[in-house]
């Protein structure tokens, strides 16, 4: 019974939370979405359009004298190879599936 005194003032709570959780799973979808924007933003020009780019597994790269092997054996010299601004390798690649770009995390080598 005493339970049900208080139905009102849970309503009245929950509705005068709404404006603050929609607002706050507005700022969590936009912060979501501008990560995702970042992600892509900092490829140069020349290697993506937005969906040639995408992070590339560190476990699918050995380093060698060479320069970076990747897992299909592609050999990227060290001095083609361009700075992740993050600490992931990434991969670019034209539409046969061949690599266009390819970025190191710093002290990778």
């Amino acid at each position: 019974m005493a339970d049900d005194m208080h139905e009102p003032a849970r309503a009245h709570a929950l509705v005068a939370l709404k404006p603050f959780l929609v607002t706050g799973l507005g700022i969590a979808i936009s912060l979501a979405l501008a990560a995702a924007a970042f992600a892509h933003s900092w490829y140069d020009a020349y290697c993506c359009n937005e969906r040639d780019c995408r992070p590339y597994p560190e476990e699918n790269v050995r380093i060698t004298p060479e320069g970076y092997r990747l897992h299909d054996g592609t050999l990227i010299p060290f001095s083609k190879a361009r700075r992740s601004l993050d600490s992931d390798y990434h991969v670019c690649l034209y539409r046969d599936g061949t690599v266009r770009c390819f970025y190191a995390p710093v002290g990778s080598v």
